[in-house]
């Protein structure tokens, strides 16, 4: 009687630590600051600039990595996740073909990144730039977006900051051209898994003697598979 009651206690202990081994990992499969999004979740995002200018100063940027960069497809793949790292990979497929993966750590906690690279454009993935959103991120409001016909409710983070660029620079201090600056972002964050959905920026410069003469340098980071959301 001694022995079978042994051979059910044992067999009760192994059933406890399977319980155990498979709640802890299925919490790890999931990012538990929304707990919708899980392992292996794939995010599509198109990404593409818009330059606009009437002022003959102000040329449109010229330089093979803005061009590289416009037009190119990103690929965010949640490759595992803890109660405060998310590990990810992004691809990025660039419009003349060729494609480059690396690897993305996200603290879900504070919002840093590492290691800062190629996502969101000319000045490289921000460290500080919160792919998901934390406690610490200030939503401005809450809306319904569209994206492709399908609803979400979104929390919008919302900046503007003004300041003053050389566009141009002359032989002497009072040659150059100082041009006074408006930097506008937005940042659309689905409601229940907390992920970004779209990342805009508007950089607006006029000459300083007259804001009829201005340009507008546009970038739009926008999800192309909102259906992947549609579990979640």
């Amino acid at each position: 009687m001694k022995g079978k009651l042994a051979i059910v206690l044992v067999l009760l202990l192994i059933l406890l630590i399977s319980l155990l081994y498979y709640v802890t990992n299925s919490q790890n499969s999931k990012l538990i600051s929304n707990g919708d999004t899980s392992k292996g979740d794939t995010f599509i995002y198109d990404r593409f600039y818009l330059w606009e200018s009437n002022d003959p100063i102000i040329n449109p940027p010229s330089n093979t990595y803005f061009y590289t960069n416009n037009n190119s497809q990103i690929t965010l793949r949640i490759a595992n996740a803890s109660s405060q790292i998310v590990n990810a990979e992004i691809t990025t497929k660039f419009q003349n073909g060729t494609e480059t993966t690396e690897p993305l750590t996200i603290n879900i906690q504070t919002g840093e990144n590492s290691p800062t690279h190629d996502f969101l454009g000319d000045t490289r993935l921000d460290k500080n730039f919160n792919v998901f959103q934390t406690n610490a991120t200030n939503i401005d409001y809450a809306q319904t977006t569209a994206f492709k016909d399908i609803q979400r409710e979104v929390g919008v983070f919302s900046s503007t900051n003004e300041g003053q660029t050389i566009f141009k620079w002359g032989t002497g201090l009072f040659d150059n051209y100082l041009y006074p600056t408006i930097d506008h972002r937005e940042i659309f964050y689905d409601t229940k898994t907390k992920l970004f959905l779209e990342y805009q920026t508007r950089f607006f410069m006029h000459n300083q003697n007259n804001i009829n003469l201005n340009a507008t340098l546009q970038q739009f980071i926008i999800i192309r598979n909102p259906d992947a959301l549609v579990n979640n």
